[in-house]
C-alpha cells in the first residue's frame, strides 16, 4: 500500500470519523496498539481517540473538519486540518455558549499493515479559548 491510499483512507475517515461520528471507521482505519501522542500523556488504544471524537461532537454538535493539505512519504502522512463549529454542549467543563468556533491543527500518521499504529497532534487550542471567551489575547 502506498502513500496515495493512505491519504484515501484518512480522506474517508475524516469524513466518516471526524464529520459523522461514525465509531466503526475508527476500528477499521486505527490497529488495536493505536498510540497518539499529544501535549497531554500519551494515549494508546482506539477506545481514546473514539472517546476525543465523541466528546468533540457533544461540545459542537455541528463540527465540520476539512481536510487543508497532506504531505506524505513511505508509511506517514502529515494531515493540515481546519475545524469549525458551534459551542452546542459542555466542552473542557465549559457550559454551552453558543459561540461560533474555528481551530486548525495538523497529524502526523504512521502507517503498519494498512493501518494508522501511531499519531503525534497538535491544535490550536488557544483559538478555541480564545473563541469561548475563556481567555483574552492582545
Amino acid at each position: 500500500m502506498g502513500s496515495e491510499e493512505y491519504k484515501q483512507k484518512l480522506r474517508d475517515f475524516w469524513q466518516k470519523g471526524w464529520n459523522d461520528g461514525d465509531m466503526a471507521s475508527v476500528d477499521e482505519l486505527y490497529a488495536p496498539n493505536y498510540v497518539r501522542h499529544t501535549v497531554d500523556p500519551e494515549r494508546r488504544g482506539r477506545e481514546y481517540l473514539k472517546e476525543s471524537i465523541l466528546s468533540l461532537h457533544r461540545g459542537f454538535p455541528d463540527l465540520v473538519s476539512r481536510i487543508d493539505a497532506f504531505v506524505s512519504e513511505g508509511d506517514t502522512v502529515v494531515t493540515r486540518w481546519t475545524s469549525t463549529g458551534t459551542h452546542g454542549g459542555e466542552f473542557l467543563g465549559f457550559p454551552p455558549t453558543g459561540t461560533p468556533i474555528t481551530t486548525s491543527g495538523v497529524v502526523i500518521s504512521r502507517f503498519e499493515g494498512g493501518k494508522i499504529v501511531e499519531d503525534w497532534a497538535t491544535w490550536n487550542a488557544l483559538d478555541v479559548l480564545r473563541d469561548l471567551g475563556v481567555i483574552k489575547l492582545t
